[in-house]
């Protein structure tokens, strides 16, 4: 199985990409899935105004998006909250795609620096990635308070309760993954 693991803050300082590395390191330490993380900040993406397969010069790096995205058999989306929702860099790359979304079972990893752990942004993809026909794993993977709550090198001080949820995650993902094919 291939799972994409998208990183989609690029902001300077961000403190989410840790739970993308943390991700990735339990997925490879306690399945068999073959993980790779997107990195939006790495990637420079054009600002949509096109569908890619609308557009008549595709750029290279949204091809290549597309193709990890078509191939993965699942995708989680790790996401921080920004003023009550997600960042402009992952709308952006949800809508340059459409027919690579249908069906593709989606994992929510949502952080915020409050108490909610992004609660909000949760609905707010729930309905988009809804919208666009994927299939939102029921088990989300929240984080609270994320400046201290994971290292930038994805380690955490409490590791047994990331582990607890990261299983969860991943045992609802790895259903619908079963449940696609």
């Amino acid at each position: 199985m291939k799972v994409q693991i998208i990183s989609s803050s690029i902001r300077d300082g961000r403190d989410t990409h840790g739970i993308a590395l943390f991700l990735k390191n339990w997925m490879d330490k306690n399945t068999d899935a073959e993980t790779n993380i997107i990195d939006l900040k790495e990637r420079n993406f054009p600002l949509f105004h096109e569908r890619l397969s609308f557009m008549k010069e595709k750029h290279e790096g949204a091809v290549k998006f597309s193709k990890e995205i078509d191939e993965a058999d699942a995708v989680i989306i790790v996401s921080p909250e920004y003023n009550g929702s997600f960042p402009a860099s992952l709308k952006n790359v949800i809508d340059l795609l459409y027919a690579e979304w249908q069906k593709k079972p989606i994992g929510l990893a949502i952080a915020s620096s409050g108490d909610m752990a992004g609660a909000q942004v949760t609905k707010d993809l729930q309905f988009l990635l809804y919208k666009i026909g994927a299939h939102v794993a029921k088990a989300r993977f929240h984080v609270a308070h994320v400046g201290t709550a994971f290292k930038e090198d994805g380690s955490t001080e409490n590791e047994e309760f990331y582990n607890k949820h990261a299983k969860s995650l991943w045992e609802n993902l790895e259903w619908f993954i079963k449940a696609n094919q």
